[in-house]
């Protein structure tokens, strides 16, 4: 997760949108919303408690291990269905951590993943800093955690612990500071690639914490089998980033750099002259040209302007360093919120993996001002650049820049080439910008030496070979550490449980399958958004509230379908999704839990853990919510995450039983995951061939689950399974046949609805006597207040109770299809009935009609 320096921390992602930071907020009128909330301290034995779902005391029944490409509990499948919980709320006091512990096992969660606890001091973080600046582990905090920890396992809830997350380094412990820039360079996640002083703290951590005796079980950590999995890292770049960051940071993360580099060097080519001599034996000359810019005396030609809230005025044929090189002058109407709102780009280019490119491009400005680099794709649903990424500092002088580029990956007419410009109003210009083949040499200087560690970071001008050696020793270095720490966890401090280091996006391919035990990815739909200037703001971002259903194919920070992802998981490895959400506030926001649900069940995923649950300590029972993912406070995710955990805990929905295959560069597309399991095969020399859907329209071979898309307008996803039936989506004033039953949707506010129906007594729903339907929207806090475009309150949470927005529909059961004659109740947050709803007979159907009389999200239907 990325961090906010205080407080906040949320997702992945580099590649920013669209969004609008209005200043004003409004009181929007909430007369059609009711009052309700689920109290976060609740356990009762209510029709509303999935508490059976959840198994014997975690641990039990041993550690958790990995068979046959699944985990594993007692030679059995095990899955998991849970939250993350960061700062202080991995450390609640004695008293709320029982509480928190029995109400999450009524919600029928059966893991938490412990993240961001090392960032700060207590009551944050798990740290207390000395008089000499040094840390150690806060003793009260340890005390707490143990605690907490004793009480998710007494509720059969394990823990998912994450070792290096937001921690960075200080000077009182002997590391420089730096400016970090972007999000995935601070926290000391780039270095500790490399460093061993870095390595070594890293070390000391995982030895303190996991040693650590728990007196209320009387186990150290590396003993306990509550303990489900570790993952070692959190989305930690190093390989696939190049080495732009290393010319920013201080001499001491530079030069312990080097060290390595020589080394490695070293060992492959035993002495200098060998090295030099296989480089410019194996220099690629210039060759063709991908794009320039030689129609800009007169318009852009093959180029395009992407201009998103300002304009650009454009003046071709201007002044220009040389007068055979024509130029283009950009003057923007204003400052825009982000870099690649004012985007000079060259898109539908092709490249090829290890072929050197060269970039040029003279640039000036009217005033010093950055710029932006970028040779990306977004191919297969993830945007990543292609070794290119980065921000050059220009003046008024006319500046010459040159880059060499070793693309990663083989990318067929989905690259594009962009000058980012944005977040700055001052005039800029360009001449002469072209990609070419190849890549141009200087003299090197034969005087650098291995033992003194004078190699230098290959840079422009120095030939392709090196360029190609340093990407080869920055992955050797990258599964060396990871193997490294691997290692040093199972044989030297005793972790038994499957280990992971971070995603699988943030590895070089194939890392992750020769190193670690599982899978893991992190994904979001609709994250929140702030202007360039102020990260993490809590005063200036936006929520989308795009339905995740009317879009299945979008791929796109800061929203990228869950269905696209499917091609990222490994064939015959445990997968796990150990961060998912859609921000909030948000009128569709509870999708997203139900596209995990089933996407992860007819995947056949193994763990699913929401981002998450809050992370204040303060926030676990209050009657309101506040945050971008909290589900604490927030009745209808709490709803939801627990009656949608039958489709994937339960086994409601049966994997599909077909699979296909993709390689590294070339994934399966999402569009056939209603279809097939879809994965990489690591030994794949090329991707199965499939056929992909032409429209927007998904169904599983057993029609048990169905995605329409068709009218984005109207896009719903229907279940019918044996035991859990139901529709949501955009669905207001329609009608739904489920199986046997149907769903007849009146009018709800901003036209979103969940409707499920589940089976308490886990028999087919034919032959239950004991049944709860979930008829849900979206929630808000009393006296939110909403900017004008609805996609903001900024800091106007509001106060509580929540407020629900009602479903009003009318719900037809067969008299043939149930077990006898049903009664139907509505219930409060805790499952309590509060009144009997009329049932009546027409013809051989039992009718009965739910909505905002009832004040309620949830109902019970008892079948005599």
């Amino acid at each position: 997760m990325r961090t906010h320096s205080v407080v906040l921390i949320f997702a992945v992602g580099t590649l920013l949108t669209v969004c609008l930071y209005a200043n004003v907020a409004v009181a929007a009128p909430q007369p059609d919303l009711v009052a309700f909330h689920i109290p976060g301290d609740d356990a009762s034995d209510t029709i509303t408690s999935f508490a059976s779902r959840v198994g014997p005391e975690a641990g039990a029944q041993g550690f958790v291990s990995v068979k046959n490409g699944k985990f594993s509990l007692a030679g059995k499948r095990q899955r998991f269905w849970g939250v993350n919980l960061c700062f202080s709320a991995n450390f609640p006091t004695h008293e709320k951590a029982t509480k928190i512990a029995a109400h999450f096992r009524k919600l029928g969660l059966n893991i938490v993943r412990f993240h961001h606890m090392d960032m700060q001091d207590a009551p944050g973080g798990i740290w207390r800093t000395k008089a000499d600046g040094t840390r150690e582990l806060d003793p009260e905090q340890i005390d707490r955690l143990d605690f907490f920890l004793n009480e998710l396992h007494k509720n059969g809830i394990y823990a998912n612990l994450n070792m290096h997350v937001s921690r960075t380094l200080t000077k009182g412990e002997g590391f420089p500071e730096y400016e970090s820039g972007l999000w995935w360079t601070g926290s000391n996640k780039w270095v500790m690639y490399y460093d061993p002083d870095v390595q070594q703290e890293l070390k000391k951590y995982c030895r303190d914490l996991l040693t650590h005796e728990n007196p209320y079980r009387k186990l150290r950590r590396v003993d306990d089998p509550g303990l489900a999995m570790v993952e070692m890292l959190n989305e930690n770049y190093f390989s696939v980033k190049g080495v732009e960051l290393l010319r920013r940071l201080p001499k001491r993360f530079q030069d312990s750099f080097r060290v390595k580099w020589s080394a490695w060097l070293k060992q492959k080519y035993n002495d200098e002259a060998s090295m030099f001599a296989a480089w410019e034996s194996r220099q690629q000359p210039m060759g063709s040209v991908l794009a320039e810019s030689n129609t800009w005396a007169k318009d852009l030609g093959p180029w395009s302007l992407a201009e998103t809230n300002v304009s650009v005025k454009k003046t071709f044929g201007g002044e220009s360093p040389d007068a055979n090189i024509p130029s283009v002058r950009f003057v923007p109407s204003g400052r825009s919120d982000m870099a690649h709102h004012m985007q000079l780009r060259q898109t539908n280019l092709s490249v090829t993996e290890k072929q050197a490119y060269t970039l040029k491009l003279w640039v000036r400005a009217d005033q010093p001002r950055d710029l932006k680099l970028e040779l990306a794709t977004s191919a297969g649903g993830e945007w990543r650049d292609l070794g290119l990424f980065e921000t050059v500092q220009i003046n008024e002088n006319w500046q010459k820049i040159q880059r060499t580029i070793l693309p990663r990956e083989s990318i067929h007419a989905e690259v594009t080439l962009a000058l980012n410009f944005g977040l700055d109003a001052t005039p800029i210009e360009f001449a002469g910008v072209q990609l070419q083949e190849g890549a141009e040499m200087i003299e090197l200087d034969n005087r650098q030496r291995f033992d003194d560690h004078s190699v230098a970071v290959p840079d422009t001008g120095w030939p392709s070979a090196s360029h190609e050696d340093l990407q080869e020793f920055m992955v050797d270095t990258e599964r060396a550490w990871i193997v490294e720490l691997k290692d040093y966890l199972t044989d030297e401090l005793g972790v038994k449980v499957p280990i992971t280091a971070s995603q699988e996006n943030y590895h070089a391919p194939g890392v992750l399958a020769e190193t670690c035990d599982f899978i893991d990815f992190h994904n979001y739909w609709h994250h929140p958004l702030f202007p360039g200037d102020a990260e993490w703001s809590q005063s200036r971002w936006t929520v989308d509230q795009q339905a995740i259903e009317s879009a299945p194919t979008r791929s796109d920070w800061p929203a990228n379908s869950l269905l696209m992802r499917c091609g990222w998981r490994y064939h015959d490895m445990p997968f796990t999704l150990s961060e998912w959400n859609q921000g909030e506030p948000n009128v569709t926001g509870s999708g997203a839990i139900m596209m995990a649900a089933t996407i992860g069940a007819i995947q056949d995923w193994d763990g699913i853990m929401f981002f998450s649950y809050t992370e204040n300590g303060d926030r676990f029972f209050a009657d309101r919510f506040e945050g971008w993912f909290d589900f604490a406070g927030h009745p209808v995710k709490q709803a939801v995450i627990a009656a949608a955990g039958d489709i994937y805990l339960r086994g409601d929905l049966d994997p599909l039983k077909r699979r296909k295959s993709g390689t590294y560069a070339n994934r399966v597309d999402g569009r056939t995951a209603f279809e097939f399991q879809i994965g990489v095969d690591v030994n794949a020399k090329k991707p199965d061939d499939v056929v992909v859907p032409e429209q927007n329209r998904f169904q599983t071979p057993d029609q048990k689950l169905l995605w329409d898309a068709t009218d984005p307008q109207q896009a719903f996803m229907q279940l019918n399974t044996d035991r859990s039936k139901g529709v949501w989506g955009l669905i207001a004033n329609q009608s739904f046949q489920v199986g046997d039953m149907t769903f007849d949707v009146g009018d709800v506010r901003h036209n979103y609805a969940t409707i499920l129906l589940t089976s308490k007594d886990d028999q087919p729903i034919s032959q239950s006597h004991s049944m709860l339907l979930l008829a849900s929207s979206s929630a808000e806090n009393t006296g939110m207040k909403w900017n004008e475009s609805r996609n903001s309150i900024g800091e106007n949470w509001g106060t509580g109770p929540t407020l629900i927005n009602p479903v009003n529909a009318e719900v037809r059961l067969p008299k043939s299809g149930l077990a006898g004659i049903p009664s139907v109740w509505s219930l409060d947050g805790t499952g309590q009935r509060t009144g009997q709803i009329e049932t009546a007979v027409e013809g051989d159907q039992f009718v009965f009609e739910i909505g905002a009389d009832h004040k309620t999200l949830w109902y019970e239907v008892e079948i005599k």
